[in-house]
Formats: structure tokens, C-alpha cells, sequence
């Protein structure tokens, strides 16, 4: 799927702000988001600067980002939901973004569920 530039940055900022919804960044959780930002082209310096930072930053809104097809979004959701389980913790906080992300997108609660559970996050320690 291609995406335009400003959507990729939309998206990885969607990213790094569920990252942040435990108040804690991991090595898996920021090898993850180093893969996304070069597979949408973005420096590695740069993806590296924004991951070290979203926790401090102030100026970063956490609004959830809206896409410009369900698609997009449905991408994200799911990306989101493997960024969020990649260190085998689901934290509530990281649960509710991602479904005001669906919310914001038009994207309805079964099918949030539904992929949920494909994902085997009922599995997960729920923290």
C-alpha cells in the first residue's frame, strides 16, 4: 500500500504517541517504530530524535489521527495493536487510543474486536 508523505508522518506520529500511552518506551517497542520510519523513508537520526523525545514533548497533540481511507487506518490499528504487544503488555491506556483512533476513522467495534482477537491479545498480560 502507498501512501503519501504527509499521511506517513501522520502515521508515525499516530505511532510514537501510542508508544507513549504506558509512559514507558522499550528496545522492542523503538526497533519497531525505527522499522516503520525507514520502510516511509524518514532518517534514521530523525525517527531515533522523535522516539527519545515523544515522552517529554508537550507540543506533540494526542489526537488521534485520522486517515484518508479506512484502509490507511485499518493498517494502522493493526500495526498499532503489534507496536502495543510487542513487549508482551497491553496497557489499557495503549487499548482505549487505539479505539479512539477506529472512532475517529469510521471504523467500527467489531471489527476493533474482532482484529483484536485474531491478534491473540486476550493472550497478553493485560497490565
Amino acid at each position: 500500500m502507498r501512501i503519501s508523505n504527509s499521511e506517513a508522518g501522520n502515521y508515525f506520529r499516530g505511532l510514537l504517541l501510542l508508544i507513549r500511552k504506558d509512559h514507558k518506551i522499550l528496545e522492542e517497542e523503538k526497533a519497531l517504530l525505527m522499522r516503520f520510519g525507514k520502510a516511509f523513508g524518514f532518517a534514521l537520526s530523525f525517527c531515533a530524535d522523535a522516539i527519545n523525545d515523544i515522552l517529554e514533548n508537550i507540543y506533540i497533540s494526542d489526537s488521534p489521527p485520522v486517515f484518508s481511507s479506512m484502509q490507511i487506518a485499518k493498517s494502522f490499528i493493526k500495526d498499532g495493536f503489534m507496536l502495543a504487544c510487542c513487549d508482551n503488555e497491553f496497557h489499557p491506556n495503549e487499548e482505549q487510543w487505539l479505539r479512539s483512533v477506529a472512532q475517529h476513522n469510521g471504523i467500527d467495534a467489531h471489527w476493533f474486536h474482532r482484529t483484536k482477537k485474531k491478534i491473540n491479545i486476550g493472550k497478553m498480560v493485560m497490565v
